[in-house]
């Protein structure tokens, strides 16, 4: 239903705001399992809205980036739900608990230890700043070493 009204204000030329799209994205992530959404091509549609947003400059506010990021990281898309992090943080939203719940998962995905993740969480309790460049460190190094993983699961030597 939802997707139908984008569709229409889309060809009748009006301009979908920042709402509007952030409720098209919530329902690509309600669909009950993004692999199911992605096995029926809906996970597209919701990265090509994300895409709109960006275009349009209506990614904005915390719940706008919390929605993009918590479906790319649900979907297995760790490089473009950091990539959505890093862009938030540039544009100088502050993230908040449901943001590095979605990061925390990401790591998680990737094989780090939950305590790991647990005290990275503690560091941005004390200093903002200096533990935004921690995480996007650490999940920059994590998310890489992950994608390098070869077939057998093993990582490439680093040493």
């Amino acid at each position: 239903m939802a997707e139908g009204l984008y569709n229409e204000m889309i060809q009748s030329k009006v301009e979908p705001d920042v709402v509007i799209h952030g409720v098209l994205i919530n329902a690509f992530a309600d669909v009950g399992s993004v692999k199911e959404a992605a096995r029926n091509g809906r996970f597209e549609e919701a990265t090509n809205i994300t895409r709109r947003m960006r275009e349009l400059g209506l990614l904005t506010d915390v719940l706008s980036y919390n929605n993009v990021l918590g479906l790319y990281a649900m979907d297995g898309r760790f490089r473009e739900a950091v990539s959505i992090f890093r862009e938030m943080v540039s544009s100088c939203v502050q993230p908040d608990d449901s943001t590095f719940k979605s990061l925390g998962s990401v790591l998680v995905k990737c094989g780090v230890p939950k305590r790991a993740v647990n005290r990275l969480q503690v560091t941005r309790k004390k200093d903002v700043q200096i533990s935004l460049q921690i995480w996007l460190a650490t999940l920059s190094s994590v998310v890489e070493m992950y994608e390098d993983e070869d077939e057998d699961g093993n990582h490439d030597d680093y040493a």
